[in-house]
């Protein structure tokens, strides 16, 4: 179990990211790493004890400690279940502003235009698969386009051509971009995929 420590007054509402990266053992969990946000991650129980106990604290009424099981046992249950029971507010409206490369549609247009008079479809460069046969009508078209360079790593604005992209299915999109920061080449990907 984690030390008491932690749920000191020490952290003011709301709890902020910064703040669970000064605790040690939450500051390993993937969620705080640098990378595309809206990913699921897994916590260990330790981090999850943690995490838990800090929105009970901050949120007294909300998080649940306990859940009767049947009709009459309030019998504590696992950090797993006080989650899966866990009822909170979604769906309010957040103002975000940031900086973002643009994204030039009329070169994505050109890849796929260029991949599908070359090939007859578009099937994922890592792992083959092609929404147009799986989906039929729905999935005609449809693909997603990688930059193989990220466009972060620009210092300013510079061409890209239609060689710098690959077609890629959602999955394998998903899992070049996995490591946030640390993307995988094409080449790399398809190596963990015959690997596996």
């Amino acid at each position: 179990m984690f030390e008491q420590r932690y749920l000191t007054n020490r952290f003011p509402s709301p709890l902020g990211i910064e703040e669970l990266r000064n605790i040690p053992i939450v500051n390993a969990a993937a969620f705080l790493k640098a990378g595309p946000s809206m990913l699921l991650t897994s916590l260990d129980s330790e981090q999850a004890d943690i995490l838990l106990d800090l929105l009970r604290q901050r949120n007294p009424g909300e998080v649940p400690r306990t859940l009767a099981l049947g009709s009459s046992s309030d019998a504590a249950l696992s950090p797993i279940a006080d989650v899966l029971a866990l009822r909170l507010k979604e769906g309010g409206k957040k103002l975000f502003i940031h900086y973002a490369r643009e994204r030039n549609p009329r070169l994505i247009r050109a890849k796929r235009e260029a991949v599908l008079a070359t090939t007859g479809g578009l099937a994922c460069e890592v792992c083959k698969f092609d929404f147009g046969r799986r989906y039929g009508a729905l999935g005609e078209d449809f693909c997603e386009v990688h930059h193989k360079e990220p466009l972060r790593k620009l210092k300013a604005e510079a061409e890209v051509s239609t060689d710098d992209l690959a077609i890629v299915c959602s999955n394998c999109h998903r899992m070049i971009h996995k490591g946030g920061v640390d993307v995988l080449s094409i080449d790399d990907l398809r190596k963990i995929l015959r690997d596996t």
